[in-house]
């Protein structure tokens, strides 16, 4: 009996810690028209366009999570994020460029790890491409933060 309960406490926490640890609707980056864009429409291939034949296309991915604290304080921000997809469509070598925060860019890169592509092709075989994509963290009725010369970049 007392086995029992001492497993029964266990998955209540780990319910517990897995539900703090999900975020909320609130938490992700708006998709729709007027909040936010899916930054995949923004997607630049760096890649020299002799290297393929068809860049990539997004698959499928989450929006990333807004970070609570800037949530919390109603604070946009921005992030830019250049990774390579590979011949299998996952991502990989991520590069933060520029960002307003921290944790902005790492909250892209960890959804952005998540992102499923049809890879790029050269003469019919899937070959790596490097990917740029701009995320722009926005809340309705708050006005946007653009990069600017005077925002610190950020080198991981």
């Amino acid at each position: 009996m007392r086995v029992l309960s001492l497993a029964s406490a266990t998955i209540a926490l780990a319910y517990q810690i897995v539900a703090a640890q999900t975020p909320s609707p609130s938490q992700r980056v708006a998709v729709r028209s007027g909040q936010a864009e899916m930054p995949a429409n923004k997607m630049h291939v760096e890649t020299k366009a002799s290297q393929y034949d068809t860049p990539p296309k997004l698959i499928s991915g989450p929006a990333p999570v807004y970070p609570p604290t800037r949530l919390r304080n109603r604070e946009p921000g921005y992030a830019d994020i250049g990774f390579t997809v590979d011949e299998t469509g996952h991502t990989r070598d991520f590069r933060v460029f520029r960002t307003s925060y921290l944790y902005f860019a790492n909250h892209a890169i960890l959804a952005v790890q998540k992102w499923r592509f049809q890879p790029a092709t050269k003469n019919g075989r899937p070959v790596p491409c490097r990917v740029r994509v701009p995320f722009r963290y926005q809340i309705p009725g708050v006005p946007a933060v653009t990069s600017s010369p005077s925002a610190v970049p950020h080198h991981p």
